[in-house]
């Protein structure tokens, strides 16, 4: 009886430990020139030469490559540095349940550089390389928590034959990667199920994409469509071909762009939309832009259109238009939307318009009514056109547009502002007369450091002179004295959300009071701090601000001299 029982034992324990083994995580090593798939790539001396699910060059099924292992949560992949994969090696890279288990929210799977093996961004080369339709050169097919992250000296993914990164599985991460020179998208998220369901988070962080090759919204250097819970950071992207966008947002919902730059794009810059082939469904809400740097795109440098909803765009800076034609703003909405907010943004040099709101002849699935749209605390001066234009309502549809604490300066055929069938003067916006209903609004010089010719010429940060100082209006404010943890706040409209405007882990300032961290921001009208704090009544609370009051116009704008988000090291993005 005693034997058995140690017997049976000594099998659970074996039983345990196999489990414990297969459980644990594991990291690999791939060498894409002198690797070798035959051997157990589990050091720099005996790694693989292909990442686990690459094909042939011609897509004609997975290599041959004895020594992969199946990748399960929490294992690492592992890429040497200036090592370069080409169509001599290989074929695309799969990422699917082929050699893939799905990673979990603490234990993705990851595959990554590393700066301690090898020097120099490596490469995924796809010259030669046969990427199937609707497919990526790194294609993510159906798993989630993936992280695919260049690290410090940074992976490029180039010259692909339809897109450069593709993923359809959820919770994904691309990370300290450039994509460059793709057909079509340079780095897309798609729902591989649209448009009944959703892509459930997308992470794409400090990523230059550049350089797409097809007239096309599918061809933007940035593409998500049908995404809930993206968030696109410190991102730049360039040089998308004619009709396509830096980044674009198709039939997205909570979803931010943060800190990215956009610039020398064939269409919009940061674009807002719906999918194109289902436009008359509710499925474009809650999308924030913030903090972005917007130039010499070709259409409009931000815009929200397709009956989008519940968009902020917020500390943006818009410069130049590079379209011959008129009709469109550096800031623009279009085709409908509602409680489309534009908050703290700067806007010189557009073609036209500095802010533009329009149906151009479709509404979506907007019903007859009254949308608002609200302009708080922004700057247009040196836009060729208006200010603002707002055009008359549509088949039983109107804008109602409310101006609070904004400077408009730029005049076209001697009006700063057309609301309708309303022109208004600088004297009208300065002395609220001839019918204009805005709130403390300016028009005069802001006094930018310099509005130069080209973007390398131009600062548009407020001289210290600028009439914009300190004449801004605090969207939120305390709602009465206290202390502790939970802040609530009065809103200066109705419609405006917190939620949209601040994310767990911002920096706040509250007036005469200090700064502080969010721990999460549970409604419309409350913030929770990571500390205690004490404030008064009626203060301001908003990102932090440099001067007395708020300003109008962009908070802190870059200067000439750091205008790109800090990019990984070795980063070509040429």
């Amino acid at each position: 009886m005693k034997k058995s029982l140690r017997l049976s034992m000594m099998l659970l324990g074996f039983m345990l430990f196999g489990y414990l083994q297969q459980a644990q995580a594991t990291t690999y090593y791939v060498d894409f020139d002198y690797g070798s798939d035959a051997a157990n790539g589990l050091a720099t001396t005996s790694s693989w030469k292909n990442i686990p699910g690459t094909k042939t060059a011609g897509n004609g099924g997975f290599l041959s490559a004895g020594g992969w292992k199946r990748l399960v949560a929490g294992d690492v992949v592992i890429v040497k540095g200036g090592s370069k994969h080409t169509s001599q090696g290989g074929g695309m890279i799969q990422v699917d349940s082929t050699w893939y288990d799905n990673g979990t929210a603490s234990s993705p799977v990851t595959i990554k550089g590393d700066p301690t093996w090898g020097s120099g961004q490596s490469v995924i080369d796809g010259s030669g390389i046969t990427v199937p339709n609707w497919a990526g050169l790194v294609n993510i097919s159906k798993r989630d928590y993936i992280v695919f992250d260049g690290g410090a000296n940074g992976i490029k993914v180039q010259n692909s034959g339809y897109n450069g990164f593709q993923t359809t599985g959820n919770y994904n991460t691309l990370r300290n990667v450039e994509v460059y020179n793709s057909i079509w998208a340079n780095v897309i998220f798609v729902s591989p199920s649209y448009p009944t369901t959703f892509l459930q988070g997308a992470t794409i962080d400090r990523v230059v994409a550049h350089k797409t090759g097809i007239n096309d919204d599918w061809a933007a250097n940035i593409f998500l469509t049908y995404v809930n819970n993206a968030v696109i950071s410190n991102c730049t992207a360039y040089d998308s071909n004619t009709g396509s966008d830096g980044i674009h947002l198709g039939s997205c919902t909570n979803s931010w762009v943060l800190n990215c730059i956009v610039h020398n794009n064939g269409e919009q810059g940061v674009d807002v939309s719906k999918d194109g082939d289902n436009k008359n469904r509710d499925d474009s809400w809650n999308v924030t832009v913030r903090d972005c740097i917007g130039y010499s795109n070709y259409k409009q440098n931000f815009d929200s259109n397709s009956s989008s909803r519940d968009i902020y765009f917020i500390n943006n800076t818009a410069w130049d238009t590079a379209e011959s034609e008129k009709g469109d703003g550096n800031f623009q909405v279009y085709e409908g939307g509602s409680r489309v907010f534009f908050i703290n943004n700067t806007s010189a040099a557009s073609n036209d318009f500095g802010y533009g709101i329009a149906w151009w002849g479709a509404y979506y699935n907007l019903a007859s009514g009254t949308y608002n749209i609200y302009l708080i605390n922004n700057v247009s001066s040196g836009d060729t056109g208006k200010s603002v234009q707002v055009e008359n309502d549509y088949s039983g549809r109107s804008y109602s547009v409310k101006y609070y604490n904004s400077l408009f300066n730029s005049t076209y055929g001697g009006y700063v502002v057309t609301d309708k069938s309303a022109n208004y003067t600088s004297s009208n916006v300065v002395n609220a007369s001839g019918g204009w209903n805005g709130v403390s609004c300016m028009s005069s010089d802001p006094l930018y450091t310099l509005l130069g010719s080209t973007w390398d010429t131009t600062n548009l940060q407020l001289q210290s002179s600028s009439p914009a100082l300190n004449k801004g209006v605090f969207p939120f404010t305390t709602s009465a004295s206290g202390s502790g943890t939970t802040l609530t706040l009065n809103k200066l409209v109705t419609d405006i959300d917190a939620r949209m405007v601040f994310r767990p882990g911002d920096t706040i300032q509250i007036e005469g009071s200090g700064r502080y961290q969010i721990a999460s921001v549970p409604s419309a009208n409350q913030i929770i701090l990571t500390t205690a704090a004490t404030w008064q009544s009626g203060k301001g609370a908003w990102m932090p601000w440099p001067n007395q009051k708020l300003d109008i116009g962009v908070i802190k704008t870059p200067t000439t001299t750091v205008k790109i988000p800090s990019a990984p090291v070795l980063l070509s993005a040429s």
